[in-house]
């Protein structure tokens, strides 16, 4: 029986194998589809570390370094810049002369991939600009074109880093540019399928883009994960609004049993944003109108805490209070995902 450290070290080369093959074929979508592989090698080497109940500090640094190595050879600077901290403070448990020999190598490319993307990301002015203000949306659809012309050419370098193709999509969503939107989306949560505000935007925008089949196969995953256990509050949240959404165009009670079992798992799990739980609840509540055979209304936000949301919704005497709560909650799970670019 292979054991686990083995299994996913073994599955990490195959994906590198697999990458560098892609590489040497040349090609735009060949190199993005290469760092989608790297990225998932790095998360493999991850596992390996993680199933070592006693690591030697050699063997420790040599996997950090291999997985600083996998995020640069899938052109995401930013990703393996996150885990050199890691490799800096495993090497102070073994010599210096053993660190210095063991990451030499990683050090060169390191440095010099970090410069490159700085200089390209410094001389984009517009997307800079945007940094302190903790979005990446620009306030025009002027800016907002300039801006993604600077993304794009970052992407064109660096097609590996998840947080750009977040920024892309943000402003091609701005404007209306759905299909856009979608792929930019896609890509960013193939990079990062571990982080939780892609996933779940994703299931706001594919009714949208996707066909019947697609989008139930889709949503079919999610489900899958809250069964498990294994969705983080933030899909919990925007797998029950889509399964709501999804039942106001037909009768459907499983879809709304479902809905309330995603809440259940969501609201069971600690938050890392205030607002995430507030849409939960505000969700919890709205189900249970509905269960009651009552019509929701705007009530229910100042009841979950989401009072502060009126002032700026529908002046309409009854708002669809369905689509001002999915509107509300895809901007809480945005800001998650903003929140890191600007950090």
């Amino acid at each position: 029986m292979i054991d686990p450290y083995n299994l996913a070290l073994g599955e990490g080369g195959k994906l590198k194998m697999r990458a560098t093959a892609l590489l040497a074929e040349g090609g735009a979508e060949n190199r993005f589809e290469a760092a989608v592989l790297f990225h998932a090698a790095a998360r493999a080497e991850r596992r390996a570390l993680d199933s070592l109940e006693e690591v030697e500090r050699a063997t420790s640094l040599a996997a950090v370094i291999e997985i600083c190595w996998c995020h640069l050879e899938g052109f995401d600077p930013t990703g393996a810049a996150r885990v050199r901290g890691e490799v800096l403070e495993h090497a102070r448990g073994v010599s210096a002369d053993l660190a210095g020999a063991m990451s030499s190598r990683l050090e060169v490319r390191f440095r010099r991939e970090l410069a490159e993307f700085s200089r390209l990301f410094h001389n984009a002015s517009a997307l800079g600009a945007l940094r302190p203000s903790g979005t990446f949306i620009a306030p025009t659809v002027t800016e907002r074109r300039r801006v993604r012309r600077e993304i794009l050419g970052l992407l064109d370098r660096f097609p590996g880093i998840p947080h750009l193709w977040w920024a892309a999509y943000r402003n091609a969503e701005a404007d209306e540019e759905v299909e856009l939107a979608w792929d930019s989306l896609r890509r960013a949560h193939r990079l990062d399928p571990l982080n939780p505000a892609f996933e779940a935007i994703s299931l706001t925008l594919a009714p949208r883009v996707l066909a019947q089949p697609e989008l139930s196969k889709l949503l079919a995953a999610s489900f899958h994960k809250i069964q498990s256990r294994t969705a983080a509050p933030e899909l919990c949240l925007q797998y029950a609004l889509a399964e709501i959404l999804l039942a106001k165009s037909h009768s459907d009670p499983e879809g709304l049993a479902r809905a309330r079992l995603a809440v259940d798992v969501g609201q069971a799990q600690q938050m890392r944003r205030e607002r995430v739980r507030q849409y939960l609840q505000a969700t919890r509540l709205l189900l249970e109108e509905k269960s009651a055979g009552r019509q929701p209304t705007i009530d229910i936000l100042f009841r979950a805490g989401l009072g502060d949301v009126v002032p700026y919704a529908s002046a309409k005497p009854s708002p669809d209070i369905v689509s001002l709560m999915t509107q509300g909650a895809q901007q809480a799970v945005s800001h998650l995902a903003d929140d890191k670019l600007a950090a």
